[in-house]
């Protein structure tokens, strides 16, 4: 669809404030800046946004040279000022991917490459606001840096967030077991997780303590795949959880030398009231506390009697990952369940399933098809259709956001 509105090119070097200044609020606007171009300095974008109508675009100009680089932070929002949207797509961070904070709806960040950041993304309402509608879409955050629990993507605060179609790859310091790929925050919505690679983190790849729909996601050599529920403030009803076709392959110990810090987990479920967890993959495990799914039944809600796991179904397959763990004992109602006969003579390396770390970081493997093709080697079951999941949380009033 062409766009209608208002188009301002910026040349390269220039500062972006006074050209945010001039994006009319209640009217379309877009912002080009230039392939190849850097811009320098901290970056405040505070407009109230495009209306009910219009939108924002802050985007890479045409052509096929280098990606806009932002080289110093970029913060999204304030709190007095209410966001709506806009749409960040095909611009590149060094120093810090974008700092969104405030409120607002209908934001959308396309096709961002953060590599060598300190941070990577991070979407979170402040002091009691919140955002809805919120879109990261083929995205690539890869060698994140930072020392203090360095995330990929942190989000808290939303109602309505699909992550899709983006790669995470490689956290540069290893030795963090609060750093993750992807953490999203309890008190979260209507959470959608499809489609990504979650690779080389420092600790999980994927937190959902919120619970939510992870599908067609492709874990690859991360100390924890993923984790359904917990926090340090559970939901106090516990959490849905809809978890299926994801392949966690490889994976060791947070500490690579071993000494401290053992993992090796591919599935972790905590806090979760029930929904399903079925026809995902555990193989390959390396780390020296190798769990294939693992359940925990100990968490106490805000001083409410344990919820642990309940009523979770599925049937899961591993290869030389662990069977099902339980910390505190089966609780009523868990129906989790694992296939415990060995997978053999398959084989699901790198090289075996045609996967390379060049590959991948371009954003070139569709996990899907990765995951396509390891069923049919596997000979497992085809999943259900994630509409379920979408079709509830309608109901429930969530308005999901659409990738764009």
């Amino acid at each position: 669809m062409a766009f209608v509105g208002t188009t301002i090119d910026v040349p390269s070097g220039a500062d972006l404030e006074p050209y945010f200044a001039q994006m009319t609020n209640g009217e379309s606007v877009r912002l080009r800046l230039a392939r190849g171009g850097t811009y320098p300095g901290d970056i405040l974008y505070r407009q109230a946004g495009g209306g009910p109508d219009n939108t924002h675009l802050v985007i890479a100009g045409p052509g096929t040279g280098p990606l806009p680089i932002i080289e110093g932070t970029w913060q999204i929002g304030i709190q007095s000022t209410p966001i709506s949207r806009l749409t960040v797509k095909n611009l590149q961070f060094p120093a810090r991917g974008p700092n969104v904070l405030g409120s607002g709806e209908h934001l959308t960040l396309r096709g961002l490459v953060v590599a060598g950041a300190e941070q990577g993304i991070t979407v979170q309402g402040e002091n009691g606001l919140r955002w809805s509608d919120v879109a990261i879409n083929r995205c690539r955050v890869m060698d994140i840096t930072g020392a203090d629990h360095a995330q990929g993507f942190y989000g808290y605060a939303i109602d309505g967030l699909k992550i899709v179609d983006s790669v995470f790859d490689h956290a540069v310091s290893p030795l963090d077991e609060l750093s993750h790929h992807a953490y999203i925050q309890n008190g979260c919505t209507g959470v959608i997780v499809r489609r990504n690679i979650f690779s080389r983190a420092s600790s999980h790849a994927l937190q959902l303590r919120p619970g939510g729909e992870a599908s067609n996601n492709l874990v690859l050599d991360c100390p924890i795949g993923i984790l359904f529920g917990g926090g340090t403030n559970p939901e106090t009803a516990g959490i849905m959880v809809n978890g299926f076709s994801n392949v966690v392959l490889g994976g060791g110990n947070i500490d690579p030398t071993g000494a401290n810090l053992p993992r090796g987990w591919a599935y972790y479920l905590e806090n979760c009231a029930g929904g399903v967890l079925t026809d995902n993959i555990a193989a390959n495990g390396q780390g020296g506390d190798q769990r294939g799914l693992t359940k925990d039944g100990s968490l106490t809600v805000l001083g409410n009697p344990e919820v642990g796991v309940l009523n979770v179904s599925g049937i899961n397959s591993h290869q030389n990952h662990g069977t099902v763990h339980t910390d505190a004992g089966d609780r009523t109602g868990t129906t989790v369940s694992l296939i415990s006969t060995p997978i053999t003579g398959v084989d699901l390396s790198m090289a075996a399933l045609g996967l390379t770390w060049d590959d991948i970081r371009a954003g070139l493997v569709q996990p899907a098809a990765v995951i396509q093709l390891i069923k049919q080697l596997l000979g497992t079951s085809t999943p259900p259709k994630s509409r379920y999941w979408e079709s509830y949380l309608t109901k429930a009033g969530v308005r999901l956001p659409n990738p764009r």
